[in-house]
């Protein structure tokens, strides 16, 4: 089942390179029960970040934590709040997050946003400079993902429209070249 895999890191591949991604994206593989350092960091602007979230998307759009400067963070899902543990302040532009005892659920894209203050309008949400796709392997192995159903119809769609988009501009192409008249030399007659 390690096509699965291949399947993955093509879709991940594929994002990065149409426009999807606003940063650079580094792929962690990890087995359930370890754990994952998620480090967080933006330029140094002024004023400083006020707060972050970790937010995770693609699976399961949610805010995993919001940490506000100089204070405790909270989480979306108080179940994960002994397993998740934050290191640094969003004030300094840059902070870690450590997700411990991971479980297969925990598969996902993963991204920081720093809430900066605008004094002229809504606060600013900067995104930080890496998103993470993290893999958690079932039991200590790799599962052939049969487990993770809406992953493999997002997968099996996005291969599904990238042919048919491959399709149609093969079909575009002939067409074009079908309907281009030939030009026949003309000859004079005296």
């Amino acid at each position: 089942m390690i096509w699965i895999q291949y399947l993955a890191f093509l879709w991940a591949l594929v994002i990065t390179q149409i426009g999807f991604a606003r940063s650079e994206i580094r792929f962690l593989k990890q087995h359930e029960g370890e754990s994952v350092v998620l480090p967080c960091e933006i330029e140094q602007r002024d004023p400083a970040p006020w707060g972050v979230y970790l937010k995770r998307t693609w699976l399961n759009n949610k805010d995993v934590l919001f940490k506000y400067t100089k204070e405790d963070f909270t989480v979306g899902n108080s179940a994960d709040k002994s397993r998740i543990s934050v290191s640094g302040d969003p004030s300094f532009h840059s902070l870690n997050i450590t997700i411990s005892q991971l479980k297969a659920n925990d598969t996902d894209r993963y991204y920081c946003e720093f809430v900066v203050e605008n004094p002229s309008s809504a606060d600013e949400k900067i995104p930080s400079k890496t998103e993470y796709f993290l893999l958690v392997g079932a039991g200590g192995h790799w599962c052939g993902c049969s487990s993770y159903s809406s992953l493999l119809y997002v997968l099996s769609s996005a291969v599904g429209v990238l042919l048919l988009l491959l399709l149609l501009t093969g079909c575009v192409l002939c067409k074009v070249r079908q309907s281009t008249p030939q030009s026949t030399p003309q000859c004079e007659v005296t």
